[in-house]
């Protein structure tokens, strides 16, 4: 069905939603407006879908659900998701409404919030919960950090957001780069590199926006250099390359000594230097921060704490894929002989080659012979998770790895493999799956 063109000035609802207001017109190609149901406000954001090319416009509607799911992730510190639909072959959907605008009006308007370590640490706690649910944010920027109440950070406008690991970067005929996301001033030199845009995603990028932000909220300004022309693009980049540069007490008196190696670690350019985790930085800086937030929120902050239960009967849903939502019941799969579970490309030709076959037709990341997964029934009783499968190869048995690595938590496996734990983040190719 071709999409209606929706006028904003004439829009009185959306389905049940009556429309109160336009909150926002500037972001790519959706609109924001404010709509009112039995008596509570919502942010309804609508895809200008009539906008896009016909080709384009099966990607660009994944995208808004995609981000539609990063917002059901739940969290004090990201804009909460509640309802999607569509309206007139338009999709939309409904998020929480915060009234207090954005950092970036915060920061316009020349106010400081009372904390800017709080500040801090709750962005890397929002951060840290998409990061745990396989989600990479993608364009942090102050514009995209709503103000709550008790200024409260919440993280919002998940449109480019990406699963981690998976490639997601567009090429042309050539191969070459066709498409990249991110803002410029906050994205980390490999976001826009010809060769490293094809590097799977990594929480580094998120840590290395975090760091610009930060940096921009404490100084007012960008800490590579301004950027008001093109040529200033380039220094910018190119300084951002080198890491030049300039101090924070360039521009404000340093109280706090930790901001320093903080942001001299985010916005490192070589990935392998950065952060390699939220829990990382705030292992490091922010514990008494941390232990503060549990005090005060200790149910909405326990999840973010390294606190794993044990599920007894654990599945496999795929979060990202060509099966979204598919489960994998592993418990009542087992083979109690061998307490082995087989994964792989689900290849229709040569079907139960493996005990979980994961569908991929558009990309071929996932080996015939991927991972292994497998039960110990001792006193750990946890399942275990190793990259790569025993067989036989030109007629020697061995354990031979996959081609292009399983992750958990972003971290590869080898062989040797890991033991799960609930809410775990599986990346087999582009496919990304939870252990729940």
């Amino acid at each position: 069905m071709t999409p209606d063109r929706i006028d904003l000035n004439t829009l009185h609802n959306i389905d049940a939603y009556n429309i109160v207001k336009t909150i926002s017109t500037e972001g790519g190609f959706g609109d924001v407006v404010l709509g009112e149901k039995n008596g509570s406000e919502y942010a309804i954001k609508l895809l200008r879908l009539w906008e896009v090319h016909p080709e384009e416009r099966k990607s660009v509607t994944a995208r808004f659900y995609r981000e539609f799911e990063a917002g059901s992730i739940e969290s004090p510190y990201l804009v909460k998701s509640y309802e999607c639909g569509e309206y007139k072959g338009n999709p939309y959907h409904a998020m929480e409404y915060v009234p207090h605008g954005s950092l970036r009006d915060i920061m316009d308007k020349n106010v400081h919030l009372n904390n800017p370590v709080m500040l801090a640490v709750q962005v890397l706690l929002g951060l840290q919960k998409l990061h745990k649910n396989g989600v990479v944010h993608r364009d942090l920027k102050p514009e995209n950090v709503l103000i709550g109440d008790n200024q409260t950070p919440k993280l919002t406008d998940f449109g480019i957001s990406g699963f981690m690991y998976s490639r997601e970067t567009k090429t042309n005929w050539m191969g070459r780069v066709k498409e990249m996301f991110g803002t410029i001033a906050y994205a980390p030199p490999e976001q826009f590199d010809q060769y490293k845009a094809f590097t799977a995603m990594r929480p580094t990028i998120d840590i290395f926006s975090f760091g610009i932000m930060i940096y921009e909220y404490l100084t007012g300004h960008y800490p590579f250099g301004e950027i008001n022309s093109a040529e200033d693009v380039i220094m910018y980049k190119n300084r951002m390359k080198k890491k030049e540069y300039d101090p924070l007490s360039k521009y404000v008196q340093v109280n706090d000594p930790r901001w320093d190696n903080i942001i001299e670690k985010s916005i490192d350019p070589d990935i392998k230097n950065r952060w390699q985790s939220i829990e990382d930085l705030i292992r490091k800086h922010f514990r008494s921060e941390l232990e503060q937030l549990e005090r005060q929120q200790p149910y909405s902050i326990k999840d973010n704490v390294e606190v794993k239960s044990q599920n007894s009967n654990p599945e496999l849903i795929v979060m990202n894929g060509e099966e979204p939502k598919r489960k994998y019941p592993i418990s009542r799969m087992l083979n109690s002989n061998t307490g082995v579970l087989t994964i792989g490309y689900f290849n229709p030709s040569i079907p139960n080659r493996n005990n979980i076959e994961i569908t991929e037709t558009n990309t071929s990341y996932i080996s015939s012979f991927h991972a292994t997964l497998e039960k110990h029934n001792d006193a750990t009783d946890k399942w275990f998770l190793r990259d790569g499968q025993w067989r036989q190869v030109n007629g020697e048995w061995g354990w031979f790895n996959s081609t292009n690595g399983t992750f958990v938590n972003s971290q590869k496996l080898d062989e040797t493999g890991s033991y799960l734990q609930r809410g775990d983040i599986i990346t087999i190719g582009d496919t990304t799956l939870k252990f729940d």
